[in-house]
Parts: structure tokens; sequence; C-alpha cells
């Protein structure tokens, strides 16, 4: 019976260097991963965040019409100044799609990557930012507003000399902080306006600005009361200031006027009950959305003015008036006069030595001439500045000064 024999070959020396040097490569390749691309991740955030602000900072001089050159230099200052991306940052405006685009770059020596050539490592990102106008509301009073309407005070009106005006806005946390710290009798009127019954269109040529009474001009004044009904429980108005909309209204849109002096919504308890300024809650103001209008048509059955992208859904009655709103505005209410009396706000008193009327009133009402002022109306002032507002949104609204600053990309 023959024997298995098993013969073992002696291993040579030496073999184990191989494996060590390519488990060298391996492990140091794992280290340029996890050591230099963590920092390239981190770099990659980092030039994201730059990019962000960046673009969105050039997007707030978007709003505010700045030359593409500003809005560019804007940007980069947020981006490689206050972020720390690189000088190699770009930043670019294109007016056709009123966007500022900033690709930031990030760069830093490498640790392990060194072996492989590789010096530096380089992230980059890019955003884009825009300056958008809010064209949809789920809360807004039921009127119209002329978008082209200066305050009380015309003489201090952002006007043209070719006939057209801009709404006066306050910076918002400037005009909280300037009327919890003025009295009533001092309060800022030059860029207040009053909302009332005698619906008035003032616009300037090249002179001074003139006001024509509604009936007398084809625009239509400058405030109406709106039909909401498609939108709104409007068995009364008192109801849809203080409910809000049903459903979101969405502009631009022709809504069919409501004529006629609706004293009701004038009552104090309408705007009493209405949710409190954030940060304010001690000052007798509140934040409204007004709807604001850009053409009037008599007979909207019939009218020329109706574009492409108009919604129809709104109307009630096409051989009605009607109004084109095309946005929506901030509006601060700071008092409401009711039948010559003050009703909600920052009243006067009776007792007061400026107030000889022998009511309450309201500052503006009081400082306007009360004997040929609106026996009913709101008084207050347009902003912009604010937070978000969770009850206006969209893209596509009337350039009035209010503006939301989005990124969109």
């Amino acid at each position: 019976m023959k024997k298995l024999v098993f013969q073992f070959r002696k291993f040579e020396k030496a073999q184990i260097l191989p494996i060590v040097a390519i488990g060298m490569v391996a492990i140091i390749g794992l280290a340029a991963i996890l050591l230099d691309g963590g920092v390239l991740l981190a770099n990659r955030r980092s030039a994201q965040a730059a990019a962000d602000a960046g673009a969105l900072a050039g997007a707030r001089l978007i709003c505010q019409h700045a030359s593409a050159e500003t809005i560019e230099a804007e940007a980069l200052k947020y981006a490689v100044d206050l972020n720390k991306a690189d000088p190699s940052t770009t930043a670019s405006y294109d007016p056709s799609t009123r966007l500022v685009t900033v690709v930031a770059q990030m760069e830093q020596n490498s640790w392990f990557a060194k072996i492989f050539d590789q010096d530096k490592l380089t992230a980059k990102a890019s955003a884009s930012a825009g300056c958008y106008y809010p064209s949809v509301a789920s809360y807004a009073l039921p009127l119209a507003f002329y978008y082209q309407t200066p305050p009380i005070k015309a003489a201090a009106a952002d006007c043209g000399t070719d006939g057209t005006c801009a709404l006066v806005n306050w910076d918002f946390s400037t005009l909280m902080n300037t009327l919890t710290a003025t009295s009533l009798t001092n309060l800022p009127l030059d860029n207040i306006y009053i909302i009332g019954d005698k619906t008035k269109v003032c616009e300037k040529g090249t002179g001074a600005i003139v006001c024509a009474e509604m009936r007398a001009n084809a625009s239509g004044g400058n405030r109406q009361w709106i039909d909401l009904s498609k939108v709104a429980d409007t068995s009364n108005l008192q109801k849809v200031i203080r409910d809000g909309l049903k459903r979101p209204l969405y502009t631009p849109a022709w809504i069919n006027a409501s004529p006629g002096a609706v004293t009701s919504v004038f009552k104090g308890d309408n705007f009493q009950n209405l949710a409190k300024v954030p940060g304010y809650e001690n000052y007798l103001a509140r934040l409204v959305n007004v709807p604001l209008f850009t053409d009037y048509c008599p007979i909207v059955g019939s009218c020329s003015k109706i574009v492409s992208g108009d919604r129809l859904e709104y109307l009630v009655n096409y051989n009605q008036p009607a109004y084109r709103l095309a946005g929506f505005a901030p509006f601060v209410v700071t008092c409401v006069t009711m039948s010559s009396k003050c009703e909600f706000g920052n009243c006067i008193p009776a007792s007061a030595p400026s107030n000889t009327t022998g009511k309450p009133q309201c500052p503006a009402y009081l400082a306007s001439n009360p004997t040929s002022q609106e026996k009913n109306a709101i008084e207050g002032y347009f902003v912009d500045g604010l937070p978000a507002d969770v009850y206006t949104w969209g893209t596509e609204g009337v350039d009035a000064g209010i503006y939301n600053i989005s990124l969109s990309d």
C-alpha cells in the first residue's frame, strides 16, 4: 500500500513587502478620501452658503432698481468679503430674467492628495436669486387701491414727470419703531394714506399733483370696494375683513366693482379682532393686505384692456364695471374713522388741545381738515422690509415697492 507523502515548499523571504506596499497605498488613498474628501465636502457647503448669501444680497438691490454693476458688486461683497469665498468667485446679473447668479469657489491646500499631484482642493457652488412681487393672497381687504397713488401729503410723493407716481413705502421696522416712539400729535403724516368713501385719483403732470374726482376720471379713482364673492363669504364685507378668503386670490385678475359707501367696513371691531402685529402687540395697529389695481373697465365684457393671461373666473357680471387686480401691498392700519369719529387705533382724545371737533379723531383725519375729509376712512402706511408673509406669495405681481426675495435654484 502506497503512502501519501505531502511535500511542503518553503516560502520565499520578503514576499510580504508587496502586500504591505499595496496596503499602504490603499490606506493613504482611504485617508485622502476621509480627510481631503471631508474638507472638500465642508468647502462645498461653505461655497454654497456664500453663493446663496451673495445671490440674495444682489436680488435685494434688483428690487431697488440698482444698476447691474451695483448688483454684482453687492453680491460679491456678501459672497467674498462676508462669507470668505475665494476672490475667483463671480457674480453676474441678467436683466432679461431679473436674476443675479453667483458662482462661489473655495480653495484649500490638500493633505494626503498631494501624493496624487492634487495640491489644491477646489469646491464650487452656484446660486441664482431674483426679486419677485406678490401675486397671490389668502387674506386681503375687500377693496382695490390704485397702485400709483401718492399719499395725502402729495408734495412728498414719489412722482415722475410722466404723470405716474409710486406707492410710498416705509421700511416696516423703521415705521413701527417710529410710531411707538412718537406722540399721537406728532406722528409722521407725510407718507400716510387715507382709504375712504371720497375716492379720488391723484397724478402728477409737468407741474403740481392733481386730484380729480373718480366720476370724472376714466381710470376709476384710487379706491373701490370689489366683489370677492367667488373667493369669500361676502354676505357682508365685515366678514371678509375678519375671516379672510375661503380660497386664495390669484392675480392678474378682473374683479367686479361693488360701488357705494359701506359704512360697516369702518367699525372698529373689524380691526380690533384682527391679529396683532408681531413684536408690537401693545401698539394699536394691524397689518393687512391691500389688493392693487392697474386698470379699470366700465363694462368688462367689452373691454379691450383684458390681455392674455388675465384671470376672468372671479367675475360675477360681465356687464358691470371691473378692476384689473395685479398684486398686493402690505398696509399697516393705524387708525379707523367712522361717521367722523375715531373707531380704532391711535385716537386723539376729544379733550386734546389740538382737537376742536368734540370727538376722538384719527391723526391724519384731523390734520387733513376734517370739514372736507372722509367721514369714514382707514388710515395707515404701506410698508416693505417685512419678513416672509404667510398670507401672500407668488412671483408675478405688480411692482408697488413690495417684494419677495427668493432663490430660483
